[in-house]
């Protein structure tokens, strides 16, 4: 909330010489630091402002120099199928473990009550959590289901559709307009790089 021209902060970096380089939206439930309704026309004109600036380096010849993740995908091809319908890992494609050993699907989960998997000690007693995760997809998802851009961005996050969505099969909203800008600006961004005889895409894995 305190930081909506973030275009500041990738071109610095960019500037100083970091070559890929990506900026998460912060996700929160309260505190003065949380994206609000309120700052949605300000992200739009933002991520425009960014993919305007991106678009013109990329013209310019800067190519690997300036990778900006959210802007670089590849439309045509894309992850494979299993990335595409099931983005986040979290709970099977990786974990994550505390400093006693307690063992959470990934780091956003960490200390919320039912969610250790189980210890590194006595190993993974909660396979249930596991095996809903693994199974949770797009297709599982209602809204997603019948989302444009549901094969780009995989569902979103477990932890944040849990936390701020409700549960696991609703998405969290305010993340999926941003996701969706994004990939807005990145189909604009890949359009004009053609029409210019560039090839602006990489495969990459989103989620």
């Amino acid at each position: 909330h305190k930081n909506l021209d973030f275009t500041k902060d990738v071109m610095a970096m960019s500037d100083l010489g970091f070559e890929h380089l990506s900026m998460e939206p912060v996700v929160g439930e309260e505190g003065d630091y949380v994206l609000r309704e309120e700052d949605w026309p300000a992200l739009e004109k933002e991520y425009e402002k960014l993919a305007d600036i991106y678009l013109q380096r990329q013209l310019e010849g800067w190519g690997e120099k300036f990778n900006f993740f959210h802007f670089r995908m590849d439309l045509y091809r894309g992850p494979c199928m299993a990335k595409r319908l099931r983005g986040c890992g979290a709970g099977h494609e990786y974990m994550a473990i505390v400093p006693n050993g307690d063992i959470y699907p990934c780091h956003q989960f960490v200390g919320k009550d039912g969610y250790v998997l189980g210890n590194v000690y006595d190993g993974l007693q909660n396979t249930e959590i596991p095996k809903d995760f693994r199974n949770t997809h797009v297709f599982s998802k209602p809204i997603c289901a019948e989302c444009w851009a549901k094969f780009f961005c995989s569902g979103g996050c477990h932890a944040n559709n849990i936390t701020l969505g409700g549960n696991l099969e609703t998405p969290y909203e305010f993340g999926c307009r941003l996701q969706k800008k994004r990939i807005e600006c990145a189909i604009m961004i890949q359009a004009e790089l053609e029409q210019a005889g560039i090839d602006g895409s990489i495969p990459v894995a989103l989620g």
